[in-house]
């Protein structure tokens, strides 16, 4: 999901390449009708201006055709200058990015293709999971997870296909990430029931997980969730703004081998509050088409997930805390309020919280938001473990 002013900033820089785009490749599919020089069709009722047909003067003729086509070869060579150069710097800026990024998480291998795992904090004490939203990565829990890890055992993980993790073979949705979801916490030889601690998208996937599995699950602390009737109970324009950000992550798997996300300052804005080493191994992910492609996968899976959450009715008794930011755009806040409250009445004893100031991504992004996260989690912790 994205906030009033990401989304914003994402439209402008959307509209704008595509623009750009468009243009190039009209030009480039309809060069010959430039070349073509249209009659010239005189205003006869303006009898005192002559003017003159451009056939009765051949030598124009030929020098317009020939500055014409000159204007569609220097255009041409621009676009191909642009996306070559796109494409080295491309390949340049993530060799070095590469060569200096130290990973401080592991690989583990589930139904054939490793996931990328960071845990960190001492192994006996309870373990936390922590799940990303939808285009995002592990590095983005930097603050929360740097936080709690000195008192709880806590595990940040990149879905098949997304950030580090290699992708997954056939489509991709909430309920193929939840059942592989157990078979990870096999593999890290978790036995005991977990909190799940979610973001956006990623806060939709753990409630089927918890539906799915109940046993795995101790507890929940969903930050900002996506909603499964967000799509239809958004304002219109919002609705427009949701699609467009569905499609986005097709777009910029292409475009990411171009430089996209780097000139379309994506890379920054969704790397924005982190700092050092966190930042630098965020932003180079968000820049690759590889995570890009991960997240237009499920992003295509978008109805299939929504499916799964709209038929979860009730959790039960399990503990549970819905945090809602509230720097949404007050055309969206009303709406986006009562879905959070909604989702918290999904479990008997559900909590209810806002994290003043904050935008969808600042929730986690942003330390001081990020502590109101920790907050909550330790609130939580106290009643389950």
């Amino acid at each position: 999901m994205l906030s009033t002013s990401a989304g914003a900033k994402w439209k402008r820089a959307r509209n704008v390449l595509v623009l750009r785009v468009r243009l190039s490749l009209y030009i480039a599919g309809n060069w010959q009708d430039y070349l073509k020089c249209p009659t010239w069709q005189p205003n006869t009722s303006q009898k005192d201006i002559p003017m003159p047909h451009p056939s009765s003067n051949p030598t124009q003729h030929t020098a317009l055709k020939k500055w014409t086509v000159r204007s569609v070869v220097a255009v041409l060579s621009l676009v191909v200058l642009a996306v070559g150069g796109g494409a080295l710097y491309q390949m340049s800026a993530s060799y070095l990015e590469e060569r200096n990024i130290d990973l401080p998480g592991s690989f583990i291998t589930v139904n054939g293709h490793d996931l990328y795992v960071n845990c960190q904090g001492p192994t006996s004490k309870p373990f936390i999971l922590l799940e990303n939203g939808l285009g995002v990565v592990t590095e983005n829990w930097f603050w929360v997870q740097d936080d709690l890890s000195s008192r709880y055992r806590v595990c940040a993980y990149d879905r098949a296909g997304t950030g580090n993790s290699a992708a997954i073979q056939g489509p991709v949705d909430a309920v193929v990430s939840a059942d592989e979801l157990v078979l990870l916490l096999e593999k890290l030889g978790v036995t005991k029931p977990v909190m799940v601690v979610a973001h956006s998208y990623g806060a939709l996937m753990a409630r089927v997980f918890a539906q799915r599995h109940p046993a795995r699950v101790a507890g929940l602390i969903l930050v900002d969730s996506s909603h499964e009737d967000m799509a239809e109970r958004f304002p219109p324009v919002a609705q427009e703004g949701f699609e467009q950000m569905l499609n986005g992550f097709g777009i910029l798997e292409t475009l990411n081998n171009f430089s996209g996300a780097r000139v379309m300052g994506v890379a920054s804005l969704f790397s924005d509050g982190l700092a050092g080493a966190p930042f630098d191994r965020a932003y180079h992910l968000y820049a690759s088409s590889h995570h890009m492609s991960g997240a237009a996968l499920e992003a295509l899976g978008w109805d299939r997930s929504a499916a799964a959450a709209r038929a979860i009715k009730t959790l039960g008794d399990l503990p549970m805390t819905v945090m809602m930011v509230d720097g949404w755009d007050p055309i969206m806040l009303p709406s986006w309020t009562q879905m959070q409250k909604e989702l918290s009445t999904l479990s008997s004893v559900g909590r209810f919280v806002v994290i003043k100031e904050a935008d969808h991504f600042g929730a986690l992004n942003q330390q001081q938001y990020a502590r109101q996260v920790v907050r909550e989690v330790e609130l939580l912790a106290r009643d389950i473990f």
